[in-house]
């Protein structure tokens, strides 16, 4: 990824400096949302060392241990998961259990 398309995704200019001469390691992990007891998570595509809530990348998808009814509980981009674990992100131990579980699901 380019410095521009970072600075376009939010990030600021010295912080993108920052990043062009050093490596990132880049997670897939879920952050949480949603209200008091009523849990909601983003799969979301970060730098390891942001706030669990805080920036992001890129979102990849949801999972909702909540869903009820016609509610859908878990979606994956497969296609953008692949692509950040090609280019090196590392899944959470729960990521990769949800991804494998939307797998068999699919």
């Amino acid at each position: 990824m380019n410095p521009l398309e970072f600075i376009m995704l939010g990030f600021s200019r010295d912080y993108v400096l920052h990043l062009e001469g050093s490596h990132i390691m880049v997670v897939i992990r879920l952050a949480r949302g949603g209200a008091k007891k009523r849990p909601f998570f983003n799969i979301v595509v970060a730098d390891s060392r942001l706030r669990r809530d805080g920036r992001f990348i890129e979102r990849v998808g949801f999972y909702n241990p909540v869903a009820s009814g016609g509610e859908q509980p878990l979606r994956v981009a497969f296609d953008r998961v692949e692509h950040w674990t090609g280019h090196g992100a590392q899944m959470s131990p729960t990521v990769k259990r949800l991804v494998e579980q939307a797998k068999t699901a699919a």
